[in-house]
């Protein structure tokens, strides 16, 4: 009988030990896989503020280079006195800024001096072609040449001065006026002192001079296709990428900055009453949730650090700071499970160990 209850005594004794040996493995493998959930988590975040921060940027760009379109369209629309004109010539410049090297606000420009030296708005994206065949292509010889083929047009007739500048440039202007003309370059430069050469002949020489078989034909089509050409076009069209982007956004946040206006003007006008009881109740709230421990604390912080980024970057910052707000947000929850999970394995744990020392304890009254 006696040698039956050692038995009994000596199955149990390993029926519990192998238990909880298992159990000690089992605690062991969750609180290693829990820990290594949490740094994944962890290190997925930086992915994930990497993402916000391109979306941020992406956004911001949009809005801004939106922003740039609508003005335009506003000033091409006073100058041309036709929202409908001004839509056209505008859509004319970003197809002839698409596939060209010349940037999109250097040919904007450029439309407005012409407009405002009297160039007819369907005639500005063609006269701004010849005159980027003259430049060789060249940004900031087009600078130079488009005013000064304004004051020709504004005059009406070239004088030494725009002819020099046209040479200057690296333009054969004189040869090509002769060529027009059917004179020497002599009878030219003198023609141009005594103001004999009208706008419509020096209009005609640079015709000919850019188009057709002439000399600088194609140069514009030509140089897009050298490296910088292709870099500055592809500019142009990330550009415009980022422009139909904004303009998705733009309504959007007009209306908030709109909302935003109207929230601070009322704040302004406000009676020093209300702004003191505002301005108390915003610290007391913040104060307040200072104090609250774990996920409270990010929930207390997040709304302080969107007004910040929001008054830093403008309403795009809302945006980012929201993708920013759920990143922090994850950290700090994963934070808290990985705590509280490591807790209740270590309440369990120091059970378990209570239970060995129980096990080592009836082994040694044996």
């Amino acid at each position: 009988m006696a040698e039956e209850k050692v038995s009994i005594v000596v199955t149990l004794k390993n029926q519990a030990s192998a238990g909880l040996k298992k159990i000690g493995i089992g605690f062991d493998t969750l609180r290693a896989k829990t820990n290594r959930l949490a740094d994944r988590v962890g290190k997925a975040k930086f992915v994930f503020a990497g993402i916000a921060a391109a979306f941020g940027v992406i956004g911001k760009t949009a809005l801004k280079t939106s922003g740039q379109f609508e003005k335009w369209n506003v000033a091409f629309t006073v100058m041309l006195k036709s929202a409908d004109k001004a839509k056209v010539l505008l859509g004319d410049i970003e197809k002839f800024s698409a596939a060209t090297p010349f940037q999109l606000p250097t040919l904007v420009e450029g439309a407005k001096n012409l407009l405002a030296f009297g160039v007819a708005q369907e005639d500005v994206v063609t006269q701004i072609e010849r005159l980027g065949n003259a430049a060789q292509g060249e940004e900031e010889i087009l600078k130079r040449l488009i005013p000064a083929f304004g004051k020709v047009k504004a005059i009406g007739k070239a004088s030494f001065r725009e002819i020099r500048q046209f040479a200057e440039a690296g333009v054969p202007i004189i040869q090509a006026l002769a060529d027009t003309m059917g004179v020497t370059r002599e009878e030219i430069l003198e023609m141009s002192a005594q103001g004999k050469i009208s706008f419509d002949i020096f209009d005609e020489a640079i015709k000919n001079l850019t188009t057709g078989t002439g000399q600088f034909a194609g140069l514009i089509a030509l140089q897009a296709k050298t490296l910088p050409g292709l870099i500055s076009t592809m500019g142009d069209n990330f550009n415009l990428l980022a422009k139909d982007i904004g303009d998705i956004l733009l309504p959007v946040f007009k209306k908030l900055a709109e909302f935003m206006i109207n929230i601070t003007q009322k704040f302004r006008n406000a009676s020093p009453t209300t702004k003191k009881f505002v301005v108390i109740m915003g610290a007391a709230i913040a104060a307040f949730s200072a104090l609250v421990a774990g996920a409270g604390l990010f929930i207390a912080i997040a709304p302080a650090m969107a007004a910040a980024w929001t008054l830093a970057t403008g309403p795009i910052g809302i945006a980012v700071a929201a993708i920013g707000a759920l990143i922090l947000g994850t950290q700090k929850l994963i934070s808290i499970i990985k705590g509280d999970v490591n807790k209740q394995l270590d309440t369990v744990q120091g059970k378990i160990d209570k239970l060995k020392e129980q096990k080592k304890l009836f082994e040694d009254d044996e």
